[in-house]
């Protein structure tokens, strides 16, 4: 699932905030030739041994089959 959010450098209604529920894996991509400030905050303390965990093995879950149709296309 990929997000977009417009936005640029300047104080303006375009810049954006995305929030991400508890428990959601994510990522982010910055697309163009631009910098981008990301600021990243969490409900919970950073555990360091944690670092790149996906608790639920959801990365072997199935696609549902409207992505499947999505990203086939």
């Amino acid at each position: 699932m990929r997000f977009f959010a417009d936005g640029d450098n300047h104080r303006s209604r375009n810049n954006v905030g995305v929030v991400i529920p508890p428990g959601v894996a994510h990522a982010i991509r910055a697309e163009g030739s631009e910098d981008v400030i990301m600021v990243y905050g969490t409900s919970t303390t950073f555990q360091p041994d944690f670092e790149g965990r996906i608790a639920s093995e959801v990365e072997a879950a199935d696609l549902p089959e409207s992505w499947r149709k999505f990203l086939s296309s």
